[in-house]
C-alpha cells in the first residue's frame, strides 16, 4: 500500500475521531439547495431478524427490490447537482441480497457521484464472489455488522447461527484487498450493545482491532414506529436538539418513496416519490421546510415520527448554537417565514 493511501486512512480515522473537526465538515456540507448526502435502499429485505432491529418484529410493511431505473434516475439526478459527499448503499434490509448491488455502486462510481460510497452488511452472504466483486465496484468504505464474539451470543442476538462464517468470510475481503494493494475500501466491524454482549466487548474489539480497519463499539436506540420506540418516555424532549437529518441528508427507499431520514422503517415519514417528483423539490419542499423550522423552535410534539426519536440531533453533528446558526441560513435563504 503506498504511503499516500495510508496517510489518507489515518487522516480519515482522526477525523471521525475528533469532534471539533467533524461539526466543521458537517457545517461545510449543509446545503438548502440538495443533500450532502443520499441514502440509497438495494432492498428492505433481510435474511436475519437481529433482536434490536425493526426487521424482528412482525410488520405489515412491503418488502422488495429496487428496480434499476429508479437507481439510475436518482443518481442520474443527483449528478446534476454536483458530487453528494457521501452515497450509502443500505438503509433496513441486507444489500448483498439484491442481485445488481455491484452494477448499482459501479454506476454511482464511474458517474462519480459523490466522494464516498458506504456499505453496511451483515456478511452472511459476503463469500469470495461477492468479496471480489465488491473490491473492482469501487465502494470506498464496509461496515460490517457482527454483534457479537461468541457462537452462542450471536444466534441470541441475530437470531441465526454463522458467526464462524461471517468471520471467515470478513477475513477474506480483507485478504483479498489487502493483496491487491488498494486503500480501499476501509472495513470496518461493529458490535451494537445490548444486555446479551455486555462482557463480550473487549474480546470482540482485540480479535478485530488488528485485522480490521477500525472495530466500532455502538449503542441501541428505538426506531421511530416500533413497539420500543413508540412506548419510549417523552419526558427527554425539552432537553432534545433538532435532527441533522433534515439538513444533511435523504433516504430513498427500494419503491422509489423518499423518507425524512434513513431510520423510517415503517414509512411513516414519507416526503416524496422520486417515480413522481425530483429530489430537489422533494428537498425544497413547503413540508420539509415547515419541520426543519418546527425543530429549530423546538416543536417536536406535532413533527410526526420525529416526536419520540432520539437519533441524529444538530449539537452533537454540528456543536453549540448550531439551531442559531441553522436559523440564519434558512432565512438568509428566504426559507423562514415567520
Amino acid at each position: 500500500m503506498q504511503l499516500k493511501d495510508r496517510l489518507l486512512r489515518k487522516a480519515t480515522l482522526i477525523a471521525a475521531g475528533n469532534k471539533t473537526i467533524r461539526n466543521l465538515i458537517e457545517r461545510s456540507q449543509i446545503s438548502l439547495d440538495f443533500p450532502a448526502h443520499i441514502f440509497i435502499e438495494p432492498t428492505n429485505i433481510c435474511n436475519l431478524k437481529c433482536r434490536m432491529c425493526p426487521q424482528a418484529e412482525p410488520s405489515d410493511v412491503k418488502r422488495g427490490l429496487m428496480d434499476f431505473n429508479i437507481f439510475k434516475k436518482v443518481i442520474d439526478e443527483s449528478v446534476t447537482h454536483g458530487r453528494r459527499t457521501s452515497i450509502f448503499f443500505h438503509k433496513d434490509g441486507e444489500p448483498l441480497i439484491h442481485p445488481q448491488l455491484f452494477d448499482m455502486i459501479s454506476y454511482a462510481v464511474e458517474r462519480k457521484a459523490s466522494y464516498r460510497t458506504h456499505l453496511s452488511t451483515n456478511a452472511q452472504l459476503l463469500d469470495e464472489e461477492k468479496a471480489e466483486k465488491l473490491l473492482v465496484s469501487g465502494i470506498d468504505s464496509i461496515i460490517v455488522n457482527i454483534d457479537a464474539n461468541e457462537e452462542d451470543t450471536y444466534m441470541l442476538i441475530k437470531g441465526k447461527g454463522g458467526l464462524s462464517e461471517v468471520e471467515k468470510n470478513v477475513r477474506n475481503l480483507i485478504f483479498q484487498r489487502n493483496r491487491s494493494g488498494k486503500a480501499k475500501p476501509m472495513i470496518r466491524v461493529k458490535l451494537i450493545l445490548v444486555d446479551a454482549n455486555q462482557e463480550e466487548v473487549e474480546e470482540f474489539r482485540k480479535k478485530w482491532e488488528n485485522i480490521a480497519d477500525e472495530v466500532v463499539i455502538g449503542r441501541e436506540f428505538q426506531w421511530p414506529g416500533s413497539k420500543q420506540g413508540e412506548s419510549a418516555s417523552s419526558d427527554s424532549q425539552t432537553r432534545r436538539y433538532p435532527c441533522i437529518s433534515l439538513w444533511l441528508s435523504m433516504a430513498v427507499n427500494w419503491d422509489g418513496s423518499v423518507s425524512l431520514c434513513c431510520i423510517d422503517y415503517y414509512h411513516k415519514g414519507i416526503i416524496g416519490d422520486v417515480k413522481k417528483n425530483t429530489l430537489e423539490s422533494i428537498w425544497k419542499s413547503d413540508d420539509l421546510k415547515k419541520l426543519r423550522k418546527a425543530h429549530i423552535m423546538g416543536e417536536y410534539g406535532n413533527s410526526g415520527i420525529c416526536c419520540k426519536c432520539q437519533g441524529l440531533w444538530v449539537r452533537d453533528t454540528l456543536g453549540i448554537g448550531s439551531e442559531k446558526w441553522l436559523a440564519k441560513k434558512m432565512k438568509k435563504a428566504g426559507l423562514w417565514n415567520e
